[in-house]
């Protein structure tokens, strides 16, 4: 495990966003590339995660990186999701990435817990978030911070393919 000293979370900034895009992006495909058929795969990243996307986002969600040892080890993005406004009660974690080598070593649970802290998200009377069925990881991690299953939605890729089912988890405080 690493030491939790060796973790930095810090909030990202403007000139932070084509580095948290190109790791999003990377980390994605590492995770979940070799289900998709490349012509759903580039549509996923050029449309979801694309440069474009990050910066429309950071005019509603925040991010925060992890860095260790100097290097982007993750990132999470959190904020009203889903169209609500900043003054519903409502948040949701929109993103939460760790790159692959580093699972494991706590970084996911510094992400996830400067999230919940920021105060924008403590005051929220439910924390929203989907995670895809089969990252049984990210599942555990979230249920570790008292997320719950509520519901789920087939994910469907561009070609129409059905990938599995991402699954509704809320925190209720």
């Amino acid at each position: 495990m690493l030491d939790a000293m060796s973790i930095t979370i810090r909030p990202a900034t403007e000139r932070d966003l084509p580095a948290i895009a190109s790791f999003a992006r990377w980390t994605y495909e590492k995770a979940f590339g070799d289900g998709f058929s490349p012509e759903d795969l580039a549509h996923h990243l050029n449309h979801r995660l694309s440069d474009r996307y990050f910066r429309d986002a950071a005019a509603r969600d925040r991010f925060f990186i992890a860095d260790v040892d100097g290097q982007m080890a993750g990132y999470v993005q959190f904020g009203p999701g889903d169209g609500k406004t900043k003054d519903s009660p409502h948040r949701q974690i929109v993103r939460l990435y760790v790159h692959p080598d580093r699972q494991g070593h706590g970084i996911g649970s510094a992400l996830m817990e400067a999230a919940l802290a920021d105060k924008s998200m403590a005051s929220a009377d439910a924390i929203y978030l989907d995670v895809w069925d089969r990252n049984d990881g990210a599942r555990r991690l979230y249920e570790r911070f008292g997320f719950e299953v509520i519901g789920g939605h087939n994910f469907i890729t561009a070609t129409g393919v059905v990938m599995g089912q991402d699954l509704l988890m809320v925190l209720r405080r």
